[in-house]
């Protein structure tokens, strides 16, 4: 699935969201844990902007204002800055 993805960011910059990139992501489940990760790498870099486990406490939420959109929080990304 494509998506573009953005990082609501409030430390030591002004508050408001960033472009993280556009790109494929991918759900990724582990056989022997059944944990999932999503993984999010920008195009033509191939850099990776999202790599975290969904986890029960990631809620996914509707952004307000959009039809299209969805916000979750996580504490945990090991994506590439």
């Amino acid at each position: 699935m494509r998506a573009k993805l953005f990082l609501f960011a409030s430390e030591n910059d002004l508050p408001g969201w960033k472009e993280r990139g556009t790109g494929d992501v991918k759900l990724l489940k582990r056989k022997e844990k059944g944990t999932i990760r999503l993984l999010r790498r920008r195009d033509k870099t191939l850099k990776i902007c999202a790599n975290h486990y969904i986890t029960p406490m990631a809620e996914l939420k509707p952004n307000a204002g959009s039809d299209s959109a969805w916000v979750w929080n996580t504490h945990a990304d090991c994506a590439d800055e």
